[in-house]
Parts: structure tokens; C-alpha cells; sequence
């Protein structure tokens, strides 16, 4: 298998040198092919220079220069280029200062090995670490960043989001990806690149690292502009995520209250028309809805998924859950109109589509319009 470790640098003249050493002889070790790609954003203490001159000696070992964009364009430009020039089967994110052990990258591979198609290095899993003698600001930096990014992008099965060690299978993982849509300068590409991984994989696995404060060189994270302005852009993009995955919640409800519109004029049509009970024309309205609410979720709301099920399947399932939820309406309504009796009420039947909408919700998510495994 082989393996793209990618670094992204910008004046790490002091660490480099090492970090080159210590994951070439791990790499040796690991039982794969382990090659390293240094992205350097032209750094001015000449780290790109000191790649060159180890190249040499190291036959692993490329490189990579561009304008400094920040952390996010940099893994983008290494992904991309590790992909199609080195044929990798596996990316390693990781940072070039030694807040990452190299050690621990055997530990990666080997849930790669197992299975996995991301594999994690967390701070906040039993076992997992960050380092003691940090201040309350760098603290709440990292677990408040995380914290944040899991509750407002909805990433709950990720307990460390904004960590910078991970392993990825590139097929049908990140070869998935388009990397250029990732629009994340800075620090928040941990965040949305880990969302775009997880629309393609449910196989994730965490492992617990100790994350190390860097001993030489000056650490990026601090307050200045650069910093105010990721922070910012972390914030913006973890909302965004969040109004995404919502996406498809109003598509459905969009679908459903024109489904409303067709149920309630039915609905009252048939009170008015026939002698029928409150639930009976519940049932016989909420039905009518039915069909046209299909076409348009499986064109519309669902639309973009490649659906595990197929369309004949689909529509079956679809029929009778919407009769459960039908079934659902017409109980609360007949309830509600025993209770405050039985003129005709819309609050009796809107209570009843709102219970009946959740259910469907629910079923049409995550079993009817199911997207297939990668």
C-alpha cells in the first residue's frame, strides 16, 4: 500500500530536517510503501530549501512549493498532487512542528489495514491527550473549537474534530472528494474536510494520541489577524454545515405542506360531501397526498443521493409508511375530536400531520431514501 504523508510547512527550518528523519524510519518499519510530501508555502528560512538538499538522500521524499493561502489550500494542493502524480492508496495529514508523534502513524495504517477508511489521532477519547502545561487560552482553543464544530455541524460521532492527524483511504474515499470546493482557508479545513470524508464513508475510527506543544519554532496559533480571521472562518463554515444537513429537512417540509394543501381541501371536501367520521376522511385525504408527495421528494428532496433502494422499492416503502403516518394523523384526530368534540377543527388534523410528518421524516431519511455504502 502506498502511503502520502503530507506536511504542510511554512518556516520550519528548525523542525524539518527531523521530521524528514524520524518518518522516512518509520516509514521503513511500517510495512508499506511510505512516501512524504512536503508542502512548503515559501517559507522565507529557506525550509524548502533544506527539503531539496535531503531529497538526495532520501528517495521517498517530494516536494511541493506555492504562495502561502494558508493550511487548508496547502493540504488541497498536497491531496491533489499525492493523488495524481504519486498514485498514493492512503493520505496522512500531519503538522511539521512534532505536535504529531511519527510514531503513531503505524497505529493509523493499521486501522486503515483493519478496515477503517479515516482513521482519527484524538486529543478526547480515553487515552488521548493535549499537554498539561497549556494556558486556559490554548485549552479552550482546542477543546472549545471541537466542542463547538461537533454540536453546531452536527459531527456528534467525531469526538475530536479540529485534530490534524488523520489517515484516509483514497479509494472511494477522498478520490471522492472535490477538494477544490472545500472552501477553508485556514483551520476550519479539519472541520469541513472531515464532513466531505463522511459523506462517502461511515467508517471512521478514532485512536487516542498525546498531542506535543512544539519545542522549536513559532507556533501559528495566537492573537493576531491571521488568527481572527480562521477563528471567523471556522464559525461561518461549522454553521454552514449545519444549514446543509438541515437542507434536506426543508425540502421535505416544503414537499409535506404542499401535501397539506392537497389534505386539507380533500379532507374538508369529504366531511362536507359524505357522512364520514373525522379519521375516516383523514384517511381517504391523507392518502390523496401520497403519490404526488413521492415524485416530488424522490426528484427533489432526495434527489442528489444514490439510493441503496430501488425505485420500485422505494415507492412501496414510501406508500406504506405514509399510511403509518396517515394511520398517525387520523388517530389524533379522531382522539383530539372525541376529547373537544367532533365539529370539524384544522388545529385537530395540523396536530395530526405534524406527528404523521415526524415518522415519515424519520423512515424516509434513513431507511427509504438510504444512500449506499461507498
Amino acid at each position: 500500500m502506498r502511503v502520502a504523508v503530507v506536511n504542510p510547512t511554512y518556516n520550519e527550518a528548525e523542525n524539518i530536517e527531523r521530521l524528514i528523519r524520524e518518518v522516512q524510519a518509520v516509514g521503513e518499519g511500517s510495512g508499506h510503501e511510505v512516501h512524504q510530501l512536503i508542502v512548503d508555502d515559501n517559507s522565507p528560512d529557506r525550509t524548502g530549501e533544506i527539503v531539496k538538499s535531503l531529497q538526495k538522500k532520501y528517495k521517498y521524499l517530494s516536494l511541493i512549493t506555492g504562495p502561502k493561502q494558508g493550511l487548508g489550500a496547502a493540504y488541497v494542493r498536497g491531496f491533489e498532487y499525492a493523488m495524481r502524480e504519486m498514485r498514493a492508496d492512503v493520505l496522512v495529514q500531519m503538522d511539521a512542528d512534532f505536535s504529531h508523534d511519527p510514531k503513531d502513524l503505524p497505529r493509523l495504517l493499521r486501522e486503515i489495514d483493519a478496515g477503517a477508511d479515516v482513521v482519527i489521532g484524538s486529543r478526547y477519547i480515553p487515552g488521548g491527550s493535549i499537554p498539561a502545561d497549556w494556558g486556559w487560552f490554548r485549552k479552550l482553543n482546542s477543546w472549545g473549537a471541537s466542542v463547538f464544530a461537533r454540536y453546531v455541524a452536527g459531527l456528534y460521532k467525531v469526538h475530536d474534530v479540529t485534530t490534524g492527524y488523520r489517515a484516509i483511504r483514497v479509494k472511494g474515499v477522498a478520490e471522492k472528494v472535490n477538494w477544490d470546493r472545500i472552501f477553508a482557508r485556514g483551520y476550519s479545513f479539519q472541520l469541513m474536510s472531515l464532513y466531505r470524508l463522511m459523506q462517502h464513508t461511515d467508517k471512521v475510527k478514532e485512536i487516542p494520541i498525546q498531542f506535543i506543544d512544539r519545542k522549536l519554532g513559532v507556533s501559528k496559533v495566537g492573537a493576531n489577524a491571521t488568527y481572527l480571521r480562521d477563528v471567523l472562518e471556522f464559525i461561518r463554515n461549522a454553521w454552514l454545515i449545519r444549514a446543509k444537513k438541515t437542507e434536506i429537512l426543508f425540502k421535505f417540509l416544503v414537499v409535506g405542506a404542499s401535501g397539506v394543501v392537497v389534505n386539507a381541501f380533500a379532507w374538508r371536501a369529504l366531511l362536507e360531501a359524505f357522512p364520514l367520521g373525522l379519521g375516516t376522511a383523514q384517511l381517504i385525504a391523507g392518502e390523496a397526498a401520497v403519490i404526488t408527495n413521492f415524485i416530488f421528494n424522490n426528484l427533489w428532496t432526495f434527489g442528489e443521493r444514490d439510493t441503496k433502494h430501488s425505485l420500485t422499492s422505494r415507492f412501496l416503502q414510501y406508500n406504506v409508511t405514509a399510511y403509518v403516518s396517515v394511520l398517525i394523523s387520523a388517530g389524533v384526530v379522531e382522539l383530539l375530536g372525541n376529547y373537544f368534540g367532533t365539529a370539524p377543527r384544522l388545529r385537530y388534523l395540523l396536530v395530526g400531520i405534524a406527528l404523521g410528518t415526524i415518522w415519515n421524516f424519520a423512515v424516509s431519511n434513513w431507511w427509504i431514501f438510504k444512500e449506499k455504502k461507498s
